[in-house]
């Protein structure tokens, strides 16, 4: 019912309470996607650093194969609780049609809440735009960036991004 991270369900569209934590894509839970966690400009050469520094200046994380580390619920790096799983960018979707009104505002009044969190830039660690969009991982990556649902005032879509860039994660149980 909430972001992974996040203090409470949202009460508004900009609820920072709900905003939650900023994961690179495909990078487990290991701090590094606290909002305030450090920085490092050196690339991780596995898909599971030793460290829980953000990793900055390029447009992945690591050197290391990492296509499938959020595939499902055994995914090597799932951060979702047992049970649960990133949705498919086609469960991404099927979630904006479900709305009624594709905005900022549908995503808040949709049955999960979702906020406008900002993002945390791959260029410097930066957390920026908070309440005004959002991006949301799905499991799936194509190339170097990781695909998403990226949500702001007048719209909401499927997208992509930098995978060493900093998005929230909405995990949902696999039935």
């Amino acid at each position: 019912d909430r972001n992974l991270g996040a203090q409470s369900v949202a009460n508004f569209t900009n609820d920072s309470r709900a905003f939650g934590d900023l994961y690179q894509w495909g990078r487990r839970a290991d701090g590094h996607e606290q909002r305030d966690s450090n920085t490092t400009s050196v690339n991780a050469d596995s898909s599971q650093p030793n460290h829980s520094d953000f990793i900055t200046g390029l447009p992945i994380w690591t050197s290391a194969n990492i296509e499938n580390a959020w595939t499902g619920l055994d995914a090597i790096n799932n951060p979702c609780p047992c049970g649960f799983r990133l949705p498919s960018p086609e469960e991404l979707t099927e979630e904006i049609d479900s709305w009624n009104d594709n905005s900022g505002q549908g995503a808040f009044e949709s049955e999960l809440k979702f906020t406008m969190p900002g993002y945390r830039g791959n260029s410097n660690g930066i957390v920026g735009s908070e309440g005004l969009f959002g991006y949301y991982w799905s499991a799936e990556s194509e190339n170097m960036n990781g695909k998403d649902m990226g949500i702001n005032l007048n719209s909401a879509q499927n997208s992509s991004h930098a995978q060493a860039g900093g998005a929230s994660v909405r995990c949902i149980k696999d039935e």
